[in-house]
């Protein structure tokens, strides 16, 4: 498959660096402390004031940055609406802190900010046990592991308290910034209900994680809902989003802005295609999830890599088995194995 994107910026702005990329519209691309190592958040012009897509995570670097945007850029009582697109930290990680810091009202989907809150307050030893049971039955952790006590949710360290009160939106809604109609376009898959922000008169995308232009979204499987099927979702979505016009403008929270919506599309579909074709041509006897991480995954993964790459490579059987090419039993150390129909 070739990549084939055209980006609207030939070079890569610096962490902290602020540039309008379209009319009245601002990238603040935002540090990460990991291997993906920013996010792109947008500020939108409303007329004297400003409104902000996605916040960044909860960490002393991001302080900085927006303490430096107060002191140059914007003035804090100018901030006067967040869209978080989903619940994960690096979207939503700073949102307290603005809301309580410059007073902006929080908005999101109803399904985002209770995963969110839900993140942040069930943070009981049952959960995290009934989480590390998960990664038992897929063979990557082994029951009673001293090791399995470091796998804990980070979620609480990453992001300041999520605001109680916020004002919902569901899919079909408009927000209007700056005298122009923003439709709201929800999606699944990466995350629960997903908004991303569509101008039809400009015909601009704002597609958070669900359409980005180098790196696929992580769609994967979690403890909570290990049946789950987030692949057949997220497929839904992405062909919602192939409607939008071909030179539809795409400003993504990874990566540069880009055009070619449909191009990017079809090739995410593709390589979700391609793994499901590997997997299917890897079960010729039974395996486990962990035994197929190195058919998905071609380089060497730390521990927590390893469970994203595990929840993926789960998502993945789990379509399988939706389909009927898959079923799935256990071992007798109450392992999942896979074998092909």
């Amino acid at each position: 498959m070739s990549l084939s994107v055209k980006y609207l910026l030939d070079f890569t702005p610096k962490a902290g660096e602020f540039l309008e990329v379209v009319e009245g519209i601002y990238l603040l691309r935002m540090p990460l402390p990991m291997q993906l190592d920013h996010i792109n958040l947008w500020l939108l012009r409303d007329h004297d004031d400003w409104v902000l897509v996605d916040t960044g995570l909860f960490f002393p670097e991001s302080v900085a940055v927006w303490e430096k945007i107060a002191c140059d850029l914007i003035a804090p009582g100018q901030l006067k609406r967040i869209v978080a697109t989903h619940f994960h930290p690096d979207h939503i990680g700073m949102a307290g802190w603005l809301a309580d810091t410059w007073g902006a009202e929080l908005i999101m989907t109803r399904g985002e900010w209770l995963q969110g809150r839900l993140r942040q307050l069930d943070v009981t030893p049952e959960t995290q046990a009934s989480e590390v049971d998960f990664f038992v039955k897929a063979g990557l952790f082994k029951r009673d592991d001293p090791q399995n006590k470091t796998y804990a949710s980070r979620y609480q360290d990453q992001t300041s308290a999520i605001p109680r009160v916020f004002r919902r939106i569901e899919s079909g809604d408009t927000i209007e910034i700056n005298g122009e109609d923003w439709e709201v376009i929800t999606g699944g898959g990466h995350s629960p209900e997903h908004a991303c922000l569509y101008s039809n008169k400009r015909d601009i995308l704002i597609s958070g994680d669900q359409l980005l232009p180098r790196i696929t979204s992580i769609i994967s499987v979690f403890g909570a809902e290990p049946d789950s099927n987030p692949l057949s979702v997220y497929y839904a979505s992405l062909k919602n989003l192939r409607q939008l016009p071909e030179d539809t403008i795409v400003l993504p929270a990874h990566g540069l802005p880009f055009e070619r919506l449909r191009e990017r599309v079809d090739y995410i579909l593709a390589h979700h295609d391609e793994r499901l074709e590997l997997l299917i041509n890897n079960l010729e006897s039974g395996k486990r999830a962990v035994d197929l991480l190195g058919t998905l995954f071609d380089r060497e993964l730390d521990f927590f890599q390893s469970t994203f790459a595990t929840g993926e490579t789960i998502a993945h059987l789990n379509y399988l088995i939706h389909q009927g090419q898959v079923m799935r039993e256990e071992n007798e150390k109450g392992e999942w194995v896979y074998t092909r129909t």
